[in-house]
């Protein structure tokens, strides 16, 4: 078993990581962003996005998020 993060930083850059690698995530898109933070905020939507086959990450954060992948022309941060 891997050692727990030391900080919520840490997880949050451990998900980063794992949403940046979903296969056909566009990045940047709001469903980008609304997974990072659905996944940051819900232990059990982490747990199961973590166990599932990496062709079935992507159906799951939009049937979770409902976000859009059409991705936003305008950048809200620097």
């Amino acid at each position: 078993m891997g050692s727990k993060p030391s900080s919520l930083a840490d997880e949050v850059a451990i998900i980063v990581e794992q949403v940046d690698k979903v296969m056909g995530m566009v990045f940047w898109c709001p469903l980008y962003w609304e997974s990072i933070e659905l996944l940051a905020k819900d232990e059990v939507s982490r747990a199961i996005f973590y166990g599932l086959t990496e062709g079935c990450k992507l159906d799951y954060l939009k049937y979770k998020t409902k976000a859009s992948m059409v991705p936003e022309m305008t950048r809200f941060y620097s």
